[in-house]
């Protein structure tokens, strides 16, 4: 299942999509703009670092961090934390990188 998460994801975010580490544990990046595509208006950016562990996604959730690229306060970066931890929390046992990633990207607009 993570293998054909990978491909969905790369097919979905083409170069903003990198896989760091590509055997499992699988190390993903996701670089997020609010607009992609849009250079003029994206006023903040965010890198989406995401560990798909061993038992990922059926009893294990992945290792989620969002790093502030620009544009965002501590308090946001906080509070988009708390917006992913709620969301991966929702979806447990379900494949959840992709709906994390719209997370962030609706925050960010």
């Amino acid at each position: 299942r993570q293998e054909e998460e990978i491909e969905a994801l790369k097919a979905i975010f083409g170069d903003d999509f990198t896989v760091m580490h590509e055997t499992p544990p699988f190390d993903l990046v996701l670089d997020l703009v609010p607009f992609p595509g849009d250079d003029e208006n994206n006023h903040a950016a965010v890198v989406l670092h995401v560990v798909l562990t061993t038992g990922y996604p059926a009893t294990e959730s992945p290792v989620i961090e969002v790093e502030r690229d620009r544009g965002l306060s501590d308090k946001e970066l906080a509070e988009l934390g708390t917006l992913v931890t709620a969301k991966v929390s929702e979806l447990k046992g379900s494949e959840v990188v992709y709906e994390v990633a719209n997370v962030i990207v609706d925050y960010l607009a």
